[in-house]
């Protein structure tokens, strides 16, 4: 194998990225199927190929059309926010890790190329934002989530302090960790169903 480079806490961010971004990708899945009424399985075969790019724009076409008010408005700034950073997650997602430096006599630093991104380099310096930038997207679709899915104890205009989680698994999730009272659980596997820890 040859040597990234990254340390332990750029490594961590890219972890974190992957985490955040599969996030995005369901939770695009999820939004798509309740706008068109549709099972998250089918939807799922049906956009299987597109590229995130491609499943953002679908997005932003449907909730034009079926989304109204303030879900209508995240939905947009998400999707416009969502197609400028979908490119650095690609660069990241599929490019690789070595050593660059601008002149001979100066140090390297450790930045992801990707031949497809003809606008340079990613470094790892930047990992942080990007990271943090993503995260925001993930919490602002995740709002769009729980209003087409009936969760309305979200609130778009202040922090959510509200803990979610998935739980596609049998059994209690409440019982695998001590989750506050007030957790929501979103059931994968009767998708809508969300339970709130009491």
């Amino acid at each position: 194998m040859y040597e990234t480079f990254l340390s332990d806490d750029d490594l961590r961010q890219l972890g974190r990225l992957t985490a955040v971004w599969s996030q995005i990708d369901y939770l695009l899945l999820g939004v798509i199927s309740k706008l068109v009424r549709s099972d998250l399985g089918d939807v799922e075969i049906l956009l299987e190929g597109a590229m995130i790019g491609s499943r953002i724009s679908t997005l932003k076409k449907l909730s034009g059309r079926f989304v109204e008010g303030e879900v209508k408005n995240a939905a947009g700034v998400f999707c416009s926010r969502a197609h400028k950073l979908a490119d650095k997650r690609n660069h990241l997602a599929h490019g690789i890790w070595g050593l660059y430096a601008v002149r001979a006599d100066e140090d390297a630093s450790p930045a992801c190329y990707f031949p497809r991104n003809k606008k340079g380099l990613v470094f790892a310096h930047e990992l942080p934002s990007i990271v943090d930038r993503s995260a925001e997207l993930a919490e602002m679709l995740a709002l769009v989530f729980d209003a087409v899915n009936g969760i309305s104890t979200m609130k778009f205009d202040a922090p959510n302090e509200v803990v979610k989680a998935f739980h596609f698994g049998y059994g209690n999730p409440e019982g695998s960790r001590a989750a506050p009272p007030g957790a929501i659980y979103f059931d994968l596997l009767s998708l809508g169903h969300a339970r709130v820890n009491d």
